[in-house]
Protein backbone atom coordinates (compact mmCIF):
# COMPACT_ATOMS: atom_id res chain seq x y z
CA UNK A 1 0.00 0.00 0.00
CA UNK A 2 3.12 2.45 0.47
CA UNK A 3 1.30 4.06 3.25
CA UNK A 4 3.90 5.91 5.69
CA UNK A 5 2.85 4.47 9.29
CA UNK A 6 2.42 8.24 10.98
CA UNK A 7 -0.77 10.18 11.56
CA UNK A 8 -1.19 13.88 12.25
CA UNK A 9 -3.40 15.28 15.20
CA UNK A 10 -4.73 18.73 15.45
CA UNK A 11 -6.43 20.18 18.07
CA UNK A 12 -6.22 20.23 22.08
CA UNK A 13 -4.78 16.44 23.64
CA UNK A 14 -7.97 16.87 26.94
CA UNK A 15 -10.08 15.81 23.62
CA UNK A 16 -10.65 12.57 21.93
CA UNK A 17 -7.28 13.10 20.22
CA UNK A 18 -6.21 11.72 23.89
CA UNK A 19 -7.98 8.10 23.06
CA UNK A 20 -6.85 8.40 19.66
CA UNK A 21 -3.16 9.21 20.65
CA UNK A 22 -3.56 6.08 22.75
CA UNK A 23 -4.33 3.68 20.27
CA UNK A 24 -1.88 5.26 17.06
CA UNK A 25 1.07 4.57 19.75
CA UNK A 26 -0.04 1.43 21.03
CA UNK A 27 0.17 0.10 17.11
CA UNK A 28 3.41 1.98 16.93
CA UNK A 29 2.61 4.29 14.69
CA UNK A 30 4.39 7.28 14.44
CA UNK A 31 2.71 10.31 15.85
CA UNK A 32 2.60 14.30 15.17
CA UNK A 33 0.75 16.21 17.15
CA UNK A 34 -0.14 20.46 16.72
CA UNK A 35 -2.32 22.85 18.53
CA UNK A 36 -2.25 25.15 16.18
CA UNK A 37 -4.88 25.03 13.31
CA UNK A 38 -3.19 28.05 11.40
CA UNK A 39 0.51 26.48 10.93
CA UNK A 40 -0.74 22.66 10.20
CA UNK A 41 -0.70 23.45 6.40
CA UNK A 42 2.94 23.57 7.05
CA UNK A 43 3.44 20.21 8.31
CA UNK A 44 0.78 18.86 5.98
CA UNK A 45 3.02 19.88 3.14
CA UNK A 46 6.44 18.24 4.41
CA UNK A 47 4.87 14.95 4.99
CA UNK A 48 4.83 12.03 2.81
CA UNK A 49 1.59 9.81 2.82
CA UNK A 50 -0.20 9.82 5.80
CA UNK A 51 -1.95 6.75 7.47
CA UNK A 52 -4.87 8.90 9.20
CA UNK A 53 -4.80 12.99 9.69
CA UNK A 54 -7.55 13.76 12.97
CA UNK A 55 -8.93 17.19 13.45
CA UNK A 56 -10.49 18.53 16.88
CA UNK A 57 -12.63 21.28 15.40
CA UNK A 58 -13.78 22.46 18.39
CA UNK A 59 -13.61 26.27 18.40
CA UNK A 60 -13.22 26.64 14.37
CA UNK A 61 -15.95 28.55 12.79
CA UNK A 62 -18.15 26.97 9.74
CA UNK A 63 -16.07 28.93 7.45
CA UNK A 64 -12.42 28.30 8.86
CA UNK A 65 -13.18 24.19 9.26
CA UNK A 66 -13.97 24.65 5.29
CA UNK A 67 -11.02 25.65 4.73
CA UNK A 68 -8.90 23.22 6.96
CA UNK A 69 -10.78 20.44 5.73
CA UNK A 70 -9.70 21.99 2.18
CA UNK A 71 -5.89 22.23 3.06
CA UNK A 72 -5.76 18.79 4.48
CA UNK A 73 -7.79 17.33 0.66
CA UNK A 74 -5.49 19.13 -1.16
CA UNK A 75 -2.09 18.05 0.68
CA UNK A 76 -2.81 14.34 1.63
CA UNK A 77 -6.35 13.35 -1.04
CA UNK A 78 -5.76 10.09 -0.28
CA UNK A 79 -5.38 10.44 3.76
CA UNK A 80 -8.58 9.29 6.05
CA UNK A 81 -9.57 12.12 8.19
CA UNK A 82 -11.42 11.59 11.25
CA UNK A 83 -13.68 15.25 12.40
CA UNK A 84 -13.97 15.82 15.96
CA UNK A 85 -16.76 18.61 16.43
CA UNK A 86 -19.34 19.85 19.15
CA UNK A 87 -22.90 18.16 18.72
CA UNK A 88 -25.31 19.68 15.91
CA UNK A 89 -22.44 21.56 14.38
CA UNK A 90 -22.11 20.85 10.30
CA UNK A 91 -19.53 18.85 9.22
CA UNK A 92 -16.69 20.78 6.09
CA UNK A 93 -16.71 19.80 2.95
CA UNK A 94 -14.46 20.05 -0.07
CA UNK A 95 -16.46 20.24 -3.51
CA UNK A 96 -18.63 17.01 -2.62
CA UNK A 97 -16.33 15.32 -0.01
CA UNK A 98 -17.07 14.83 3.74
CA UNK A 99 -14.84 13.50 6.59
CA UNK A 100 -14.40 10.04 6.72
CA UNK A 101 -15.14 9.75 9.58
CA UNK A 102 -17.61 12.70 11.78
CA UNK A 103 -17.11 12.36 15.58
CA UNK A 104 -19.31 14.53 18.08
CA UNK A 105 -17.48 15.27 20.90
CA UNK A 106 -20.00 14.22 23.42
CA UNK A 107 -19.28 10.60 22.08
CA UNK A 108 -17.99 7.78 24.25
CA UNK A 109 -14.09 7.15 23.87
CA UNK A 110 -15.62 3.13 22.67
CA UNK A 111 -17.01 4.77 19.71
CA UNK A 112 -13.91 6.99 18.97
CA UNK A 113 -11.71 4.00 18.71
CA UNK A 114 -14.13 1.80 16.92
CA UNK A 115 -14.44 4.31 13.80
CA UNK A 116 -10.63 4.80 14.51
CA UNK A 117 -9.85 1.09 13.72
CA UNK A 118 -12.31 1.04 10.65
CA UNK A 119 -10.08 3.99 9.37
CA UNK A 120 -7.31 2.42 9.67
CA UNK A 121 -8.39 -1.43 8.36
CA UNK A 122 -9.37 0.17 5.58
CA UNK A 123 -5.98 2.37 5.07
CA UNK A 124 -3.93 -0.30 5.41
CA UNK A 125 -6.34 -3.46 4.01
CA UNK A 126 -7.89 -3.02 0.11
CA UNK A 127 -11.46 -3.55 1.07
CA UNK A 128 -11.64 -6.01 -1.79
CA UNK A 129 -9.43 -8.66 0.32
CA UNK A 130 -10.82 -7.76 3.30
CA UNK A 131 -13.92 -8.77 2.12
CA UNK A 132 -12.72 -11.63 0.59
CA UNK A 133 -10.92 -12.76 4.08
CA UNK A 134 -14.33 -12.77 5.50
CA UNK A 135 -16.31 -14.49 3.02
CA UNK A 136 -13.47 -17.04 2.28
CA UNK A 137 -13.33 -17.97 6.83
CA UNK A 138 -17.35 -18.07 6.53
CA UNK A 139 -18.15 -19.86 4.01
CA UNK A 140 -15.18 -22.52 4.05
CA UNK A 141 -16.50 -23.10 8.12
CA UNK A 142 -19.81 -23.59 7.08
CA UNK A 143 -19.26 -25.77 3.88
CA UNK A 144 -16.32 -28.00 4.92
CA UNK A 145 -16.71 -27.96 8.94
CA UNK A 146 -20.69 -27.63 9.71
CA UNK A 147 -20.12 -24.39 11.20
CA UNK A 148 -21.86 -21.15 11.28
CA UNK A 149 -20.29 -17.97 12.58
CA UNK A 150 -20.54 -14.31 12.18
CA UNK A 151 -18.18 -11.50 12.65
CA UNK A 152 -18.24 -10.18 15.99
CA UNK A 153 -15.51 -7.44 15.63
CA UNK A 154 -12.66 -6.38 13.22
CA UNK A 155 -9.75 -4.61 14.27
CA UNK A 156 -5.82 -4.34 13.37
CA UNK A 157 -3.50 -5.03 15.78
CA UNK A 158 0.73 -4.83 15.40
CA UNK A 159 1.68 -7.29 18.31
CA UNK A 160 2.15 -11.29 17.15
CA UNK A 161 1.31 -12.71 20.38
CA UNK A 162 -1.06 -15.97 19.63
CA UNK A 163 -5.38 -14.76 20.17
CA UNK A 164 -6.26 -18.64 21.25
CA UNK A 165 -4.98 -21.47 22.62
CA UNK A 166 -4.35 -23.25 19.54
CA UNK A 167 -3.12 -21.08 16.55
CA UNK A 168 -2.44 -22.23 12.99
CA UNK A 169 -0.79 -20.53 10.06
CA UNK A 170 0.00 -20.65 6.39
CA UNK A 171 2.02 -17.95 3.93
CA UNK A 172 0.95 -16.99 0.89
CA UNK A 173 3.54 -15.38 -2.16
CA UNK A 174 2.84 -14.94 -5.92
CA UNK A 175 3.16 -12.02 -8.40
CA UNK A 176 1.47 -8.83 -6.63
CA UNK A 177 0.95 -10.18 -3.24
CA UNK A 178 2.58 -11.47 0.02
CA UNK A 179 1.55 -12.49 3.32
CA UNK A 180 0.09 -15.08 5.57
CA UNK A 181 -3.10 -16.10 7.25
CA UNK A 182 -3.84 -17.22 11.03
CA UNK A 183 -6.29 -19.18 12.19
CA UNK A 184 -6.53 -19.28 16.14
CA UNK A 185 -9.25 -21.05 18.82
CA UNK A 186 -9.96 -22.64 21.99
CA UNK A 187 -9.67 -26.31 22.36
CA UNK A 188 -13.16 -26.34 22.78
CA UNK A 189 -14.38 -24.71 19.62
CA UNK A 190 -12.44 -27.13 17.75
CA UNK A 191 -13.06 -30.12 19.40
CA UNK A 192 -16.28 -29.26 19.39
CA UNK A 193 -15.77 -29.19 15.41
CA UNK A 194 -14.56 -32.24 15.47
CA UNK A 195 -17.32 -33.90 17.37
CA UNK A 196 -19.79 -32.57 14.13
CA UNK A 197 -17.66 -33.93 10.99
CA UNK A 198 -16.12 -36.88 12.22
CA UNK A 199 -17.71 -40.24 13.62
CA UNK A 200 -18.77 -40.65 16.85
CA UNK A 201 -16.78 -44.24 17.73
CA UNK A 202 -13.78 -42.65 16.85
CA UNK A 203 -10.58 -43.73 18.05
CA UNK A 204 -9.21 -41.31 21.35
CA UNK A 205 -6.36 -38.63 19.75
CA UNK A 206 -5.43 -36.02 21.94
CA UNK A 207 -3.98 -34.33 18.88
CA UNK A 208 -7.15 -34.08 17.09
CA UNK A 209 -8.13 -30.51 17.92
CA UNK A 210 -4.20 -28.55 17.06
CA UNK A 211 -4.88 -31.37 13.62
CA UNK A 212 -8.32 -29.71 12.84
CA UNK A 213 -6.56 -26.20 13.38
CA UNK A 214 -4.34 -26.85 10.87
CA UNK A 215 -6.99 -28.34 8.47
CA UNK A 216 -9.47 -25.11 8.91
CA UNK A 217 -6.23 -23.25 7.94
CA UNK A 218 -5.73 -24.91 4.87
CA UNK A 219 -8.69 -24.40 4.12
CA UNK A 220 -9.63 -20.89 4.50
CA UNK A 221 -6.74 -20.30 2.82
CA UNK A 222 -7.36 -22.24 0.11
CA UNK A 223 -10.56 -20.32 -0.58
CA UNK A 224 -8.58 -16.98 -0.68
CA UNK A 225 -6.45 -17.93 -2.69
CA UNK A 226 -9.16 -18.92 -5.19
CA UNK A 227 -10.37 -15.37 -4.89
CA UNK A 228 -7.13 -14.14 -5.76
CA UNK A 229 -6.51 -16.62 -9.14
CA UNK A 230 -10.17 -15.88 -9.58
CA UNK A 231 -8.51 -12.05 -9.99
CA UNK A 232 -6.07 -12.95 -12.06
CA UNK A 233 -3.60 -12.81 -9.26
CA UNK A 234 -1.58 -16.20 -8.90
CA UNK A 235 -0.43 -17.39 -5.36
CA UNK A 236 1.25 -20.52 -3.76
CA UNK A 237 0.55 -21.42 -0.22
CA UNK A 238 2.87 -23.76 2.18
CA UNK A 239 2.09 -26.01 5.07
CA UNK A 240 0.08 -25.22 7.94
CA UNK A 241 2.32 -24.95 10.97
CA UNK A 242 0.28 -25.44 14.09
CA UNK A 243 1.40 -24.33 17.94
CA UNK A 244 -0.38 -24.59 21.15
CA UNK A 245 -0.19 -22.08 23.90
CA UNK A 246 -2.03 -18.50 24.67
CA UNK A 247 1.33 -16.80 25.59
CA UNK A 248 3.01 -18.18 22.36
CA UNK A 249 4.42 -15.56 20.15
CA UNK A 250 4.02 -16.25 16.24
CA UNK A 251 6.68 -14.51 14.16
CA UNK A 252 5.15 -14.17 11.11
CA UNK A 253 5.42 -11.99 7.82
CA UNK A 254 6.85 -8.13 7.92
CA UNK A 255 3.51 -6.41 7.17
CA UNK A 256 3.52 -4.29 10.68
CA UNK A 257 -0.30 -4.33 11.47
CA UNK A 258 -2.52 -7.26 10.40
CA UNK A 259 -6.40 -7.43 10.37
CA UNK A 260 -8.32 -9.31 12.93
CA UNK A 261 -11.53 -10.66 12.33
CA UNK A 262 -13.40 -12.42 15.16
CA UNK A 263 -15.69 -14.80 13.88
CA UNK A 264 -18.43 -16.54 16.83
CA UNK A 265 -20.08 -19.38 16.29
CA UNK A 266 -22.65 -18.26 19.70
CA UNK A 267 -20.35 -20.15 22.04
CA UNK A 268 -16.43 -20.11 20.86
CA UNK A 269 -14.61 -17.50 19.15
CA UNK A 270 -12.06 -18.00 16.47
CA UNK A 271 -9.80 -15.49 15.40
CA UNK A 272 -8.94 -15.47 11.56
CA UNK A 273 -5.86 -12.87 11.17
CA UNK A 274 -4.36 -11.42 7.56
CA UNK A 275 -0.75 -10.23 7.62
CA UNK A 276 -0.13 -8.44 3.75
CA UNK A 277 3.40 -7.86 3.82
CA UNK A 278 3.03 -6.63 0.45
CA UNK A 279 -0.44 -6.16 -2.25
CA UNK A 280 -0.57 -4.68 -5.49
CA UNK A 281 -3.89 -3.49 -6.29
CA UNK A 282 -3.51 -2.45 -9.48
CA UNK A 283 -2.32 -6.73 -9.84
CA UNK A 284 -6.51 -7.53 -9.47
CA UNK A 285 -7.77 -7.78 -12.23
CA UNK A 286 -11.87 -9.47 -11.95
CA UNK A 287 -11.91 -12.90 -14.25
CA UNK A 288 -15.80 -11.96 -15.14
CA UNK A 289 -17.21 -14.48 -17.67
CA UNK A 290 -19.65 -12.55 -19.55
CA UNK A 291 -22.91 -14.98 -20.38
CA UNK A 292 -23.80 -14.73 -23.91
CA UNK A 293 -27.74 -14.71 -24.25
CA UNK A 294 -28.80 -16.88 -27.21
CA UNK A 295 -31.62 -16.45 -29.67
CA UNK A 296 -35.11 -16.58 -27.99
CA UNK A 297 -33.62 -17.20 -24.44
CA UNK A 298 -34.15 -15.27 -21.61
CA UNK A 299 -31.87 -13.57 -19.11
CA UNK A 300 -33.33 -12.40 -15.08
CA UNK A 301 -31.90 -10.48 -13.34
Amino acid sequence: MNVDKAALLVGKDESHLTTIISQLENLKLEVTKTHDHENFPDILGGAEKLALIAVDANGLDELRGREVFTEIKQAQPEAPVMWICPPGVLAPNHRTELPDAIVESDASSNFVILRLQQLLINRFFPRIVANAMKFSARSALLQSFKTEVQVMQEYVRVDKTALAEISSVISFNGPGTTGSVVVSGSEVFFQNTCDKILPDDRPSDPNEAAALAGEMCNTVVGKFKAFLVQNGMKAEISCPLTVRGDTTSLEYGAGALSLVTRLTDQTESLFVELVLDMFNVDAIQPNIKQKILEPGGLSFF
